[in-house]
This record gives C-alpha cells, structure tokens and sequence, in this order.
C-alpha cells in the first residue's frame, strides 16, 4: 500500500519526462486501489490524512496545497515503518521530489508557500 502511494507521486511526472502517457483513468484507478487498502490497514491518522489529501484533490482550490497533505502522508508512512523520530520537512520532500533548489525556490514564491 505504501509503495503504491510513493509510486503513484512519483510515476507521473517520471512518465512525462520519459515521454510516456499515465491517464486521468490510469491515476483514478490507482488512487482508488490504494484507498481500498489505505481503509483495511492503515493506522487512523494516515486514513484520515489521506482523504484530506483525496479532497483536496479533488477541489482543486489551490493546485500545490495537495503537496503539503502528501506529504504529511508521506511522514505518517516513515513513522509507521519505524522512523518513529522524522525529522523530515516540508522543504526536504520537496527538495527530493523536484531535485532542483531554484525550481523549488521559484515555486515557493510563485505559490506562496
């Protein structure tokens, strides 16, 4: 369950850069495979974090806000497999995830974060 929601974040713009396609219906299905294991196994907090994170999502009120639920998603998955002391933030996902610090730093302005 938690690799599918790692991967999931990571395979689109991946797929992208490699010129493949994953469509809409292709992510729906995915979201909807993990939300049906996220309901069976996981811990309260992360059930609860990730249908903030599907809502949001799915209102769409500010396009990067779904970044910050993910990736509290994401330090809800370390604790559970055992880094019970994170100490990860916001800016290191972020950082690991666009792997450029100007991008990144441009879109903290351009966003507001």
């Amino acid at each position: 369950m938690y690799s599918d929601l790692i991967y999931l974040i990571f395979d689109i713009p991946n797929a992208e850069k490699l010129g493949e396609e994953i469509t809409q219906q292709d992510i729906l299905k995915r979201i909807l495979g993990i939300k049906r294991d996220m309901f069976l196994y996981a811990p309260d907090e992360m059930f609860k974090t990730f249908t903030n994170w599907t809502l949001e999502l799915k209102n769409q009120t500010n396009g990067t806000i779904h970044f910050k639920i993910y990736f509290e998603l994401m330090r809800l998955v370390r604790k559970d497999m055992g880094h019970i002391k994170t100490k990860i933030k916001l800016d290191d996902f972020m950082l690991f995830y666009m792997q450029d610090e100007l991008a990144y730093k441009e879109f903290k302005r351009i966003n507001g974060w």
